[in-house]
């Protein structure tokens, strides 16, 4: 009991001295808390009421979280590794990046840009290299006649167990179901059903009723 409170208290300390000391973090009444390793990650944290934790056993490398505006929430479950990349990137206010436990990501890009907007991954995912998952395009397009802009921001939604292949990008509103898998360089704009794999531009359903496994079984 003793070492564990003598632990707790150099992972307190260490969250709030030496990562203030090493990390371009600015901080100014919000919530930061890591239980994991980050290796040559840059955080740049701007704004207030933001409430961000890395879970136990998270191993980050060369990743960039990047928070300005107020009252974000940016969550990494336990035992999830980046292994080669990523970049958070949030904007405006009130949004949510929640990633699940025990994923294994090579290189990601994760952005919310809007009032609200949600991105959720849930747990024992497989991520590729050159992924991007985004809940808003970020900019504004305006119909001319009335004025008013016409995309909003749009929640994502990512399922357990979902295995995501290199290159592949996730839009605003797409819904990709538990044990599913997205093929190389796939487009994903809309709803994806559990069990099945999808592929192309923009991706589509070839195949319903299966599950996958990370290690290779031979046939």
């Amino acid at each position: 009991m003793l070492i564990k409170r003598i632990c707790n208290k150099l992972s307190y300390l260490y969250s709030k001295h030496i990562l203030r000391h090493i990390y371009n973090v600015r901080y100014r009444n919000y919530g930061f808390r890591c239980e994991g390793v980050l290796m040559n990650c840059q955080l740049n944290i701007q704004g207030a009421g933001h409430k961000i934790h890395i879970g136990k056993g998270c191993v980050l490398r060369n990743t960039r979280i990047e928070i300005a505006g107020e009252n974000h929430t940016f969550v990494i479950g336990e035992n999830t590794k980046f292994y080669d990349s990523g970049r958070i990137r949030m904007g405006d206010s009130h949004g949510v990046i929640s990633i699940g436990r025990n994923l294994a990501v090579s290189d990601i890009f994760l952005t919310t840009a809007d009032v609200n907007n949600k991105i959720t991954i849930g747990d024992d995912c497989l991520i590729s290299a050159k992924v991007i998952v985004r809940g808003s395009d970020g900019h504004s397009i305006i119909d001319d006649s009335t004025g008013r802009r016409i995309n909003p921001a749009k929640d994502v939604t990512i399922g357990d167990r979902v295995w995501i292949g290199y290159g592949v990008t996730i839009l605003k509103g797409s819904v990709i179901g538990d044990d599913s898998v997205i093929g190389t360089n796939a487009l994903v704009s809309g709803n994806i059903p559990a069990h099945s794999v999808a592929v192309g531009f923009p991706a589509k359903v070839i195949k319903e009723n299966i599950s996958w496994k990370e290690e290779r079984i031979k046939s």
